[in-house]
């Protein structure tokens, strides 16, 4: 019988044109498959940093489900540092992820050595590969790094796609480099001054947005398709996004993931651009202190097309104000089919969760159903935390008695030669332990936030207690404050006895509620009307 295996491979961005791309990785591994006998039942791919830990990949994720289903008896990788390519000081990750599929009786094997033996000595090689792994990835980020400054000292441009508002990209490709367009520039250094500085009272996004459209001034989208107009006038994100929040503008560009000051293609300077940020969060935080409604659910509600629903109201024509959620697909409301649903109203979706929510808070069978449940899920979370950290302590004890034989073995040695290569070795033990404590730490904090102690239950239900007495008199910050503390999830859904119906979930309820909507229009139709 064919030893069945997943081919893993991996890239990140940055490494697509290398010559590391999926499609070459994969073909690599089906060839080692065809040549020593192993039968590839799966081929599965990540684009993601070597550096996330497997479990968080979502490739990742698919291979661990394969290993614990037993479904697999082996993983091909085209090179080790595709299964892991951990950060500086997190080195003992790749060790740990090689025990973890051996003691699940599934091999690793590498297209340029073979099998990963399950010996110690073999693991110690694996891990030292994946060391140098990281320090070449570490070497290749500094390399990147100066030629990036090299190009900029050179007035070269070192970002991709068209250059940003307010510049002109002269040349192509590699000799391309920005200069400052002087008639946009003028605009741009217009906007910071009515935003910040403007005789009488600084303009707000939307009325610089509408003032620069009605004085007909070449907006980023129009420069894009060539000053043709069409609808790509000026707008309020594009004031606050493109422009006031854009570093550029004083000199500091990024590329690669490097940060990069070029004075000289500064347009404003850095205490105007300081200004406006200053002012753009002042107004942030008066906008939600000062906001006239408040909206229970925001940011928990989502609409049947997974988009969020945000809160807004209407003034109605016979007097007061329409109160409700729109889902945020409506800006797009002109393309056909993106969303059936417009809004739904705030005075019947609001008491509806709050009337689940102080059902089960006030009803201690309720309260203990839940924590049993919390600590069944921490439990499940937590088993595998526990035997990687099985496999780290296992991996720690084992180290520590090579370093006390090389301890040893040195007190005892005269030969410099001899006592060399025991030093190296004694180096590179050493800095695997430290990896390992590293991870052990690492382990123990996570398990720690998890895991519910008795302690914490009795305090989650004094909690839950105080928060009942809450519940027929809190204010709307306290109201807030339990929805987060409890995590509470809302998704709206189609009706089985009204048009709409809502699905309520949160920490202490596993299974989610289905409470039915009726009545959720207006009686004077639509709240835009």
């Amino acid at each position: 019988m064919r030893i069945k295996a997943a081919v893993y491979t991996r890239v990140s961005t940055n490494e697509q044109t290398k010559g590391y791309s999926l499609p070459t990785q994969a073909k690599g591994c089906k060839e080692y498959a065809l040549s020593h006998g192993l039968e590839v039942v799966a081929v599965i791919n990540d684009d993601i940093s070597g550096a996330t830990q497997l479990s968080d990949r979502e490739g990742g994720q698919q291979l661990l489900s394969l290993v614990d289903n037993q479904e697999i008896q082996a993983v091909i990788v085209w090179r080790l540092d595709r299964l892991s390519r951990p950060p500086e000081g997190e080195y003992s990750r790749l060790l740990t992820t090689i025990e973890y599929l051996a003691r699940h009786g599934v091999s690793v094997h590498d297209c340029e050595t073979g099998e990963v033996k399950k010996d110690m000595a073999s693991i110690m090689i694996a891990f030292f590969k994946g060391l140098a792994a990281s320090q070449e990835r570490s070497a290749i980020r500094e390399r990147t790094m100066r030629g990036i400054e090299a190009k900029a000292r050179e007035g070269k441009w070192i970002g991709q796609g068209d250059a940003p508002y307010g510049y002109e990209k002269v040349g192509i490709g590699r000799e391309a480099y920005l200069k400052i367009d002087p008639e946009r520039a003028a605009v741009v250094r217009r906007i910071f001054d009515l935003y910040v500085r403007n005789i009488g009272q600084p303009l707000s996004f939307k009325q610089i947005a509408v003032l620069l459209t009605q004085e007909g001034v070449t907006s980023p989208g129009q420069v894009k398709r060539g000053g043709r107009k069409g609808n790509g006038g000026w707008h309020t994100a594009t004031v606050s996004k493109r422009i006031i929040n854009n570093p550029n503008y004083i000199g500091v560009f990024t590329a690669q993931g490097y940060t990069i000051h070029m004075p000289e293609l500064a347009i404003v300077d850095e205490e105007i651009w300081k200004a406006a940020q200053e002012r753009k969060e002042k107004n942030r935080l008066n906008s939600s202190r000062n906001q006239k409604r408040k909206y229970l659910l925001a940011g928990r509600l989502t609409c049947i097309c997974g988009a969020k629903m945000q809160g807004e109201s209407k003034k109605r024509r016979a007097g007061g104000y329409n109160v409700y959620y729109r889902c945020q697909n409506h800006r797009y409301d002109h393309l056909v089919g993106v969303c059936p649903v417009n809004y739904v109203r705030s005075d019947l979706l609001e008491p509806k969760v709050w009337e689940w929510l102080t059902e089960l808070l006030t009803n201690p069978a309720n309260v203990e159903e839940g924590l049993r449940h919390m600590t069944e899920e921490s439990d499940i979370l937590a088993a595998p935390l526990h035997e990687e950290l099985e496999i780290v302590e296992d991996l720690l004890n084992n180290v520590n008695r090579k370093i006390e034989r090389l301890v040893a073995a040195f007190s005892d040695e005269e030969d410099d030669v001899t006592a060399e290569a025991l030093r190296k070795s004694y180096k590179e033990k050493a800095e695997l332990k430290t990896s390992l404590e590293k991870q052990r730490q690492n382990l123990l904090a996570q398990l720690n936030q998890m895991e519910l102690s008795p302690s914490l239950i009795d305090e989650i239900i004094s909690i839950t207690t105080k928060i009942a007495t809450l519940l027929p008199t809190g204010s709307h910050a306290k109201r807030r404050h339990i929805l987060d503390v409890l995590n509470v999830k809302v998704q709206l859904q189609e009706g089985n006895t009204a048009e709409y119906a809502i699905r309520v979930s949160c920490y202490l309820k596993k299974e989610p509620m289905l409470i039915e909507l009726c009545g959720h229009r207006f009686k004077s139709g639509c709240p835009d009307r």
